[in-house]
Formats: structure tokens, C-alpha cells, sequence
């Protein structure tokens, strides 16, 4: 759930987020890029959100009530495999951060501190 994992992430840590969503589903595409099953947080930067997204924080499948399984050096979500990035999106929402389904973003330009898209 990269799209889900770094809007979580980056909402937790303080930072005014939008998570831009191409389908009409929240984890049709870019959102869940891939549904990987994993979700790290040990990170301190935008920049290492998005590069050590390989390192799992079991704990937050715990804070979220997602039902999780750690077996063979792996950890996989029982029961259904969308309710980790639809519980990351929930609680950024909670927190602030603005989901845009059916978006598609042309082009985008930082200035002055904020992306123009």
C-alpha cells in the first residue's frame, strides 16, 4: 500500500497531505501501487518515506486493528488484503489529510514551498 503507507506516514509526522488517486477506488491504482502488504515508519524525511517503504512496522498493523501474521521472515494481513491501506487512509483522513479519487495530475510545480498540481 505505497500510496497509503506514505500519506499515513507523512500525516503522522505533521505534514499537510493530499493523496492523489487516478481510479475511482482508493486502492485501484497508484494508491495501493502494487498491494504489497507492507508498511514502514521508520523514517524521519519525506525522502526516506519514500525509499525505506521495504522495512515493516509490525506495530501499526496492531494500532490500526488490521489482523496480521508474521511467518517465514514475511508479514501478510488475514483475512483481506485492501484492509491495511484502507485503514492507512482512514486514520491520515482522521488526521487531516485529503483524499481526490478519479484525479489525474498533468503536470506539477513546487513554488514557494508548496506543489502547484
Amino acid at each position: 500500500p505505497i500510496g497509503c503507507g506514505v500519506v499515513y506516514s507523512l500525516t503522522m509526522r505533521g505534514f499537510k497531505v493530499v493523496l492523489i488517486e487516478n481510479e475511482d477506488a482508493l486502492v485501484a491504482s497508484a494508491s495501493a501501487c502494487g498491494q504489497s502488504g507492507l508498511y514502514s515508519s521508520n523514517v524521519s524525511s519525506f525522502e526516506e518515506t519514500l525509499s525505506q517503504c521495504t522495512q515493516v512496522d509490525t506495530g501499526v498493523y496492531s494500532s490500526l486493528n488490521v489482523p496480521h501474521d508474521e511467518t517465514q521472515g514475511g508479514l501478510f494481513c488475514q483475512v483481506d488484503p485492501w484492509m491495511l491501506p484502507i485503514a492507512l487512509a482512514t486514520n491520515a483522513t482522521s488526521n487531516g489529510a485529503s483524499i481526490m479519487l478519479n484525479v489525474t495530475v498533468n503536470s506539477a510545480t513546487w513554488s514557494a514551498g508548496v506543489w502547484d498540481i
